[in-house]
């Protein structure tokens, strides 16, 4: 693969660099990353996400794509090479990826730094919120946007490879969104 060819990919696909795999994400070292043990002794796992807009490919990049080591300086947002505004949870995008085991109850502060407190709301994508159908957080629906704060809580079901979105406007295609992991 062309040198070129290795730094547009690790633009567009933020993390492989020609073969080498390189974490952003610094919830991986979060204390809920663990295997699954059977009993399951369920955990209380804190999350802080912290919304804000950021401009890609600013300032903070330097010169990336084309020094490489630039991409990952802390601030630089790539947002697949592109400049624009985004929104970045704990300054990623996408933001931080929540991995836990079955049955732990994952708590999630999220922290709206948005201009004028832009309502914001997180929709679970494939958990079953049995008993805490508010914590969907389907925009207007079963949840009202957020303005400086707010705190999910919920059960850890079912488990599988699930995603997590912004819910209000168009906020999932500007870069709120990431994995959950049971």
């Amino acid at each position: 693969m062309s040198n070129f060819m290795c730094i547009l990919l690790c633009v567009f696909l933020c993390g492989c660099v020609c073969g080498k795999y390189t974490s952003r994400n610094k919830d991986y070292e979060h204390e809920c990353l663990r295997t699954f043990e059977y009993p399951p002794q369920p955990k209380i796992c804190h999350y802080t996400f912290v919304v804000e807009w950021v401009h890609s490919m600013s300032a903070n990049c330097f010169d990336c794509p084309f020094n490489i080591d630039d991409c990952f300086l802390n601030g630089c947002v790539t947002g697949e090479g592109t400049a624009r505004a985004l929104i970045a949870t704990n300054g990623l995008m996408p933001g931080p990826s929540i991995q836990v085991c079955q049955w732990d109850t994952i708590r999630v502060k999220v922290i709206n730094n948005l201009q004028d407190y832009l309502g914001v709301t997180i929709h679970w994508h494939g958990m079953y919120q049995t008993g805490t159908n508010w914590m969907d957080g389907s925009s207007m629906i079963t949840h009202c946007p957020i303005a400086p704060a707010f705190v999910y809580t919920f059960v850890a079901y079912p488990p599988g490879t699930h995603w997590w979105h912004g819910h209000s406007g168009f906020q999932r295609s500007d870069g709120f969104y990431d994995s959950i992991v049971i």
